[in-house]
């Protein structure tokens, strides 16, 4: 335990000095038996700050610092660095948050935000007194990673790790990759099908050799932690062999007798029960066994390469490391909203792209040429007025509608006409380009209030839009079109909601994967070894989407190059003596982290170090006391809460 300890007291400019007396602060700390040095510092984490303290603990033989400062989350690192460079145990350094926690939230006091900042460093002398050099715990890697989602984000994690040599296992639940980007059929800023773009991507990603692809395959559970995460898969029936006769296979799917809705398509089109892949990937035709009706003309044709008894295969395999890439799903609006499921002619915007896509030259819907196109933004999103749940901009919105504006125009000429009604274009970066060129290929854009959004009627083989345009005094306009297309956000997809929760993954307020730091941590979840890529993260463009997949995999390829990691020693010991088996800690633990075992005919409590997050909440309610968290030990927190500054150093130690 640390009997030289020293203390210094961070000015941070004027942010804790214009309200803390830091000189006092650093005076009063002096007086603590324990304490060999006590100073005040400008800038504590500035270059000459950090010399002082390697100095003082060079010099002075200190065996624990206090920095009182600001937020840990900031610095923690930076004065853990400064103890290993003076030779000193990095968990020997307590640091107090005297920034956030008083000067920021007391400025009308001054003398109290004094009186708490010395209280609060007194504690975190108490703290260190009682402390104990602590090592990382160290986690070995195996070179193998699963990622979950085989959108444009997930390929191109599979991609870069695969390069490093690192296997990598892609599951996707559809038996085509390519997620959402597939379904495009211009794609910004390359301006190529985004079939073709995935298909590139997935040619690059079989060549490499290290990828193992798990397609139409239902990932069913996935638990454990950094290191030892065990996923058992199903894959389902019904494949052909990849190899088949191509001809035999279209006559297959001539002679199928069976028709239903393309889903591929939202039904603009029909399929056969006998699924080709149609220029998608990886090129592997299927029955559909949900709607197959066995008449047999599959068997006839392939033999032995069709069996209608074969059973889903189940199966487990272990990883290191787990990328979370499961996308999102498109805003689905509720029946009447802006007309949708009152009239077929109100679509929404990735039911367009599909009627373009699959259309000829012209553009036909219900056997009638449309020629006016009205599109709503904002549709699922930033809903603040109308009380919805997604009050967040969806960002890719606007710019690709403005890009929709210009395939339709380019595909089927200058005889569609478009009207854009938006509350505010959001065409951020370069793609403020895209917003020009609609309004010089005549799109008519019209403001609306979205108090008073518009209104959507149909009047027979037409659609009618009445709103007020906020651009032109709020006088009333009516547009007639052939076709209303819904601008829809981004939602959290359910399998992303499902994944999170199994592997207690934190959410953000909005639903989608919550990373721990924007800026300084923007891949890594709450719980690790689980890295977050794409739009499970949240709305991102096609190309936001590649680099935050790149970043997944560039931060879990630093891992698993190394072949070890380093987890915080910060978790929970248990006293198998002191253990009355009562499961409390089992239930209250929100990592999962603790279990049931036994031991000498009894059942006491386990922790798996790897899981803890060393929140203390098993601690916090463990009667016997025979859990404890590791650097929060009771004899620590019972010294800092009975912890009195008059006078200093009266506690025992």
């Amino acid at each position: 335990m640390p009997e030289r300890i020293g203390v210094y007291v961070c000015w941070c400019g004027g942010n804790i000095a214009d309200v803390v007396n830091v000189k006092e602060v650093a005076k009063h700390a002096a007086g603590v038996p324990e304490v060999v040095v006590a100073k005040d510092i400008m800038f504590a984490c500035s270059d000459e700050g950090q010399k002082t303290m390697v100095d003082d603990i060079k010099n002075l033989k200190l065996d624990g610092i206090v920095v009182a400062s600001c937020s840990p989350v900031l610095h923690e690192q930076t004065f853990r660095r400064v103890a290993e460079r003076a030779g000193l145990n990095k968990y020997l350094y307590v640091q107090v948050n005297i920034r956030e926690q008083d000067s920021w939230v007391h400025a009308h006091d001054k003398k109290g935000a004094t009186e708490k900042a010395e209280e609060l460093v007194g504690m975190g002398i108490e703290k260190l007194a009682r402390a104990t050099p602590l090592n990382p715990i160290k986690v070995e890697l195996t070179s193998k990673v699963l990622v979950v989602g085989g959108g444009v984000s997930g390929l191109t994690t599979a991609l870069e790790l695969a390069r490093e040599g690192i296997h990598v296992t892609l599951v996707d639940r559809d038996r085509y990759l390519g997620g959402f980007v597939r379904r495009l059929p211009d794609v910004n800023p390359v301006h190529r099908p985004g079939k073709d773009v995935i298909a590139d991507l997935y040619s690059r990603v079989v060549s490499t050799g290290n990828v193992e692809i798990l397609s139409g395959t239902d990932l069913l559970e996935v638990s454990g932690s950094i290191g030892h995460f065990r996923a058992r898969f199903k894959e389902r029936s019904g494949h052909i062999r990849h190899d088949a006769d191509r001809e035999l296979l279209s006559r297959a799917e001539r002679e199928c007798p069976v028709e239903v809705d393309n889903e591929e398509n939202f039904g603009f089109t029909r399929r056969k029960a006998i699924v080709l892949p149609d220029d998608r990937v990886p090129e592997t035709p299927y029955i559909d066994m949900e709607h197959c009706i066995k008449c047999g003309v599959c068997q006839r044709l392939f033999g032995e390469g069709v069996s209608f008894d074969a059973s889903d295969i189940e199966f487990e395999e272990e990883f290191s490391m787990v990328v979370q890439s499961t996308g999102f799903q498109p805003y689905l609006p509720g029946r009447g909203e802006f007309g949708y499921g009152e009239t077929r002619r109100v679509l929404t915007l990735p039911e367009f792209l599909r009627l373009a896509d699959t259309s000829g030259k012209t553009l036909v819907f219900n056997g009638r040429q449309v020629r006016d196109v009205a599109f709503v933004y904002c549709v699922g999103s930033r809903q603040t007025e109308t009380g919805g749940p997604n009050t967040y901009c969806s960002r890719y919105c606007c710019t690709s509608t403005l890009n929709t504006d210009s395939y339709i125009k380019k595909k089927f000429g200058s005889s569609i006409n478009s009207f854009h009604f938006y509350r505010d274009i959001r065409a951020y970066g370069l793609y403020e380009t895209m917003y020009e060129r609609a309004s010089r290929e005549k799109g008519l854009f019209i403001r609306y209030d979205p108090a008073s959004p518009p209104s959507v009627t149909a009047e027979g083989e037409r659609v009618k839009l009445v709103t007020k345009d906020s651009l032109t005094a709020g006088r009333d306009i009516e547009v007639s079109a052939d076709l209303v297309v819904l601008v829809t956000g981004m939602m959290p997809s359910e399998d992303g909601k499902k994944l999170s929760a199994a592997l207690k993954v934190s959410s953000s307020k909005d639903g989608f994967v919550q990373e721990l730091h924007p800026k300084l941590r923007p891949v890594e979840t709450t719980v690790g070894g689980v890295l977050v890529g794409g739009t499970a993260q949240g709305p991102k463009d096609t190309h936001e989407s590649m680099i935050s997949g790149a970043a997944a995999a560039a931060k879990a390829s630093t891992l698993l190059m190394k072949g070890y990691t380093e987890l915080e020693p910060y978790v929970v010991t248990v006293s198998e003596q002191k253990c009355n088996g009562c499961t409390q800690c089992v239930t209250e633990c929100p990592a999962g982290a603790i279990s049931m075992v036994e031991m000498e005919g009894r059942q006491v409590a386990s922790v798996n170090v790897a899981m803890c997050k060393g929140c203390g909440a098993c601690a916090a309610i463990c009667e016997p006391e025979a859990l404890q968290l590791i650097g929060y030990t009771y004899p620590q927190l019972r010294a800092m809460v009975s912890f009195s500054p008059q006078p200093l150093g009266a506690q025992s130690k």
